[in-house]
Protein backbone atom coordinates (compact mmCIF):
# COMPACT_ATOMS: atom_id res chain seq x y z
CA UNK A 1 0.00 0.00 0.00
CA UNK A 2 1.32 3.42 -0.92
CA UNK A 3 0.87 6.40 1.37
CA UNK A 4 0.93 10.13 0.84
CA UNK A 5 1.96 10.63 4.46
CA UNK A 6 5.30 12.24 5.25
CA UNK A 7 7.80 10.80 7.70
CA UNK A 8 7.90 12.26 11.22
CA UNK A 9 11.37 13.52 12.16
CA UNK A 10 11.10 11.99 15.63
CA UNK A 11 9.57 8.49 15.33
CA UNK A 12 10.32 8.20 11.59
CA UNK A 13 6.88 6.86 10.80
CA UNK A 14 4.53 8.06 8.03
CA UNK A 15 2.17 10.15 10.17
CA UNK A 16 2.24 13.68 8.74
CA UNK A 17 0.36 15.17 5.80
CA UNK A 18 3.32 17.47 5.11
CA UNK A 19 6.61 18.38 6.77
CA UNK A 20 7.33 21.61 8.65
CA UNK A 21 3.68 22.61 9.06
CA UNK A 22 3.47 22.27 12.87
CA UNK A 23 1.36 19.13 12.62
CA UNK A 24 1.47 16.88 15.68
CA UNK A 25 2.50 13.27 15.12
CA UNK A 26 -0.13 11.00 16.65
CA UNK A 27 2.50 8.37 17.49
CA UNK A 28 5.25 10.29 19.31
CA UNK A 29 3.52 13.67 19.76
CA UNK A 30 6.39 15.68 18.16
CA UNK A 31 5.11 18.91 16.66
CA UNK A 32 6.82 19.10 13.29
CA UNK A 33 8.47 22.51 13.14
CA UNK A 34 10.76 21.49 10.27
CA UNK A 35 13.71 20.49 12.46
CA UNK A 36 15.65 17.53 11.07
CA UNK A 37 18.97 15.67 11.22
CA UNK A 38 21.12 18.69 10.32
CA UNK A 39 20.04 20.56 13.47
CA UNK A 40 18.77 17.71 15.64
CA UNK A 41 20.85 18.71 18.68
CA UNK A 42 19.45 22.26 18.81
CA UNK A 43 16.77 23.14 21.34
CA UNK A 44 14.55 25.50 19.37
CA UNK A 45 11.87 26.10 21.97
CA UNK A 46 8.46 26.90 20.54
CA UNK A 47 6.04 24.01 20.19
CA UNK A 48 8.53 21.39 21.39
CA UNK A 49 9.51 23.34 24.48
CA UNK A 50 12.94 22.57 25.85
CA UNK A 51 13.51 19.39 23.84
CA UNK A 52 15.94 18.87 21.00
CA UNK A 53 15.05 16.43 18.24
CA UNK A 54 17.91 14.19 19.38
CA UNK A 55 16.48 14.09 22.92
CA UNK A 56 12.93 13.32 21.79
CA UNK A 57 14.20 10.52 19.56
CA UNK A 58 15.85 8.96 22.63
CA UNK A 59 12.67 9.46 24.67
CA UNK A 60 10.58 7.86 21.92
CA UNK A 61 12.94 4.88 21.71
CA UNK A 62 12.76 4.45 25.48
CA UNK A 63 9.03 4.84 26.17
CA UNK A 64 7.06 5.59 23.00
CA UNK A 65 6.61 9.38 23.10
CA UNK A 66 8.69 12.56 22.88
CA UNK A 67 8.46 13.71 26.48
CA UNK A 68 10.78 12.80 29.33
CA UNK A 69 9.50 9.71 31.13
CA UNK A 70 6.62 10.68 33.39
CA UNK A 71 6.25 14.17 31.90
CA UNK A 72 3.99 13.48 28.94
CA UNK A 73 0.37 14.40 28.57
CA UNK A 74 -2.18 12.02 30.15
CA UNK A 75 -3.03 10.32 26.82
CA UNK A 76 0.61 9.27 26.53
CA UNK A 77 1.39 8.46 30.13
CA UNK A 78 -1.81 6.40 30.54
CA UNK A 79 -2.42 5.06 27.03
CA UNK A 80 -5.66 3.52 25.89
CA UNK A 81 -5.73 -0.10 24.83
CA UNK A 82 -5.75 1.06 21.19
CA UNK A 83 -2.59 3.14 21.72
CA UNK A 84 -0.87 0.25 23.51
CA UNK A 85 -1.75 -1.98 20.56
CA UNK A 86 -0.33 0.58 18.12
CA UNK A 87 2.91 0.90 20.09
CA UNK A 88 3.21 -2.87 20.40
CA UNK A 89 2.79 -3.23 16.63
CA UNK A 90 5.38 -0.65 15.65
CA UNK A 91 7.68 -1.16 18.61
CA UNK A 92 9.75 1.87 19.50
CA UNK A 93 12.44 1.33 16.90
CA UNK A 94 13.90 4.41 15.26
CA UNK A 95 15.17 2.53 12.19
CA UNK A 96 13.96 4.55 9.17
CA UNK A 97 14.04 1.38 7.06
CA UNK A 98 11.77 -0.63 9.33
CA UNK A 99 9.15 -2.57 7.45
CA UNK A 100 5.58 -2.00 8.50
CA UNK A 101 2.32 -2.98 6.90
CA UNK A 102 1.03 0.51 6.07
CA UNK A 103 -2.58 -0.59 5.89
CA UNK A 104 -2.42 -2.14 9.36
CA UNK A 105 -0.40 0.81 10.71
CA UNK A 106 -2.94 3.34 9.41
CA UNK A 107 -5.80 1.29 10.87
CA UNK A 108 -4.14 1.13 14.30
CA UNK A 109 -3.18 4.81 14.17
CA UNK A 110 -6.76 5.77 13.34
CA UNK A 111 -8.08 3.66 16.24
CA UNK A 112 -5.53 5.11 18.66
CA UNK A 113 -6.36 8.66 17.57
CA UNK A 114 -10.03 8.38 18.49
CA UNK A 115 -11.19 9.09 22.03
CA UNK A 116 -12.29 5.86 23.68
CA UNK A 117 -12.96 4.45 27.08
CA UNK A 118 -9.98 2.85 28.74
Amino acid sequence: METDQKICACCRLPTLSERGNYEICMVCWWEDNGQDDHNADEVQGGPNQLYSLSEVRENYAHHGHMYANGEGIPELENPTEARRELLAYIGTKTDPCQKIDLEKFEFLLDRASKPTNR
